[in-house]
């Protein structure tokens, strides 16, 4: 049988917090995890050697040959298309309207 570790052995083993393996599962993206029970959460460890594995890289620009996770965010889902650029106010609009002192 396959040896199975808790979330708190597999975050030590991999060098990662606990919440970083919650949010993994949550998400998508980190190692295969089984949950017997309905509750009980545990990594297999061939599963941790295995997206060990995975994470090699030759090379800073390397991608890797796992399909990313999650799709990539890109600029233009931020941009609204329609709206014109932005204009800077001219200075004294930019200035708070002077108060008459009380008495």
């Amino acid at each position: 049988m396959t040896q199975l570790l808790d979330e708190k052995q597999a975050a030590a083993l991999l060098n990662v917090s606990v919440k970083a393996l919650q949010a993994w599962r949550s998400r998508g993206g980190g190692p295969k995890f089984l949950k017997i029970g309905g509750r009980l959460v545990r990594y297999a460890m061939s599963d941790l050697e295995s997206f060990v594995l995975d994470a090699l890289r030759t090379s800073t620009s390397d991608r890797g040959t796992t399909p990313p996770s999650r799709p990539r965010i890109r600029i233009e889902h931020f941009l609204d298309k329609t709206r014109q650029p932005q204009t800077t106010p001219p200075p004294e609009a930019a200035l708070p309207a002077s108060r008459p002192k009380p008495r």
